[in-house]
């Protein structure tokens, strides 16, 4: 059975429905945003670090080879 909006609430309140638990069933919850909300963050941090890596790589004629003796990347031509 499908209620109306102007139907009294079916939780006894005495409220119209769409003034009472109508609102409740169409919000998201909390954890729900807040779940959305760091994967948005994990795709945002991830975007920005393929665009660190790529960022040298112009022509692609450019790679870097770590270096042990000196503890820091070296580029190679």
């Amino acid at each position: 059975m499908k209620l109306e909006r102007n139907a009294p609430c079916h939780c006894g309140s005495g409220k119209k429905y769409k003034k009472c638990c109508m609102a409740k069933s169409t919000q998201i919850s909390s954890r729900t945003a807040m779940v959305l909300f760091t994967l948005l963050m994990l795709a945002a941090v991830l975007g920005v670090a393929v665009s660190m890596r790529n960022a040298g790589d112009g022509a692609g004629s450019t790679r870097r080879i770590w270096s042990a003796e000196h503890g820091h990347w070296h580029d190679v031509q």
